[in-house]
């Protein structure tokens, strides 16, 4: 599909045929079968279950898209902190002797993203380690954790970059940065 915007390491691809037949031994049937006449039996009796079984074998790549979110989120926020912490600015004085950091607009947009991220990564490491360590018992609880963690992180990303880009002033435009290829 060509490069992107951001969270290269997500392969996604479009494959397309056209009046390609394939062989009924070489269908892939672990759900459902299909018989030579075409009727399709399964052991799941309903198409939603079907589905899910399917939809299953996303997790692990809603996991990595969460994770390379958290990632990114995290690059961002070392780059603004660190900015805001040594960007000087007129204080008291009269002088460029405050980091932009100590002022509360700074901190109230910086510092709130900060705790989002570490409270997400916190439920990310659970989420992964559940389903790592996962018993048949739990498997709901994981799919449900897995599916609404990948766009909360998502969602977080694309805010805290914004957020950062523009708490970075001019700086936050130069793509040593990295907020453009960190947003996705």
């Amino acid at each position: 599909m060509g490069y992107k915007m951001g969270l290269n390491g997500v392969d996604n691809a479009k494959l397309t045929f056209d009046h390609v037949r394939v062989p009924i031994d070489n269908l892939l049937d672990k759900f459902s079968q299909l018989s030579e006449d075409g009727v399709l039996t399964s052991d799941m009796k309903s198409t939603r279950a079907r589905f899910l079984a399917v939809a299953d074998q996303l997790l692990a790549g809603r996991i990595c898209i969460a994770s390379m979110c958290i990632g990114g989120a995290k690059a961002s926020l070392a780059i603004a902190v660190k900015y805001s912490a040594t960007r000087l600015t007129v204080g008291g004085k009269g002088k460029s002797d405050t980091a932009i950091l100590s002022y509360q607009l700074q901190q109230h947009a910086l510092l709130p993203l900060l705790a989002r991220t570490f409270a997400l990564n916190i439920g990310l490491d659970r989420v992964k380690r559940k389903w790592a360590e996962q018993i048949p018992e739990d498997h709901l609880e994981v799919v449900a954790m897995c599916c609404a963690l990948k766009p909360i992180c998502s969602w977080h990303l694309e805010n805290l970059v914004s957020v950062c880009r523009e708490r970075t002033g001019g700086q936050g435009y130069l793509s040593c940065n990295r907020f453009g290829t960190s947003s996705g």
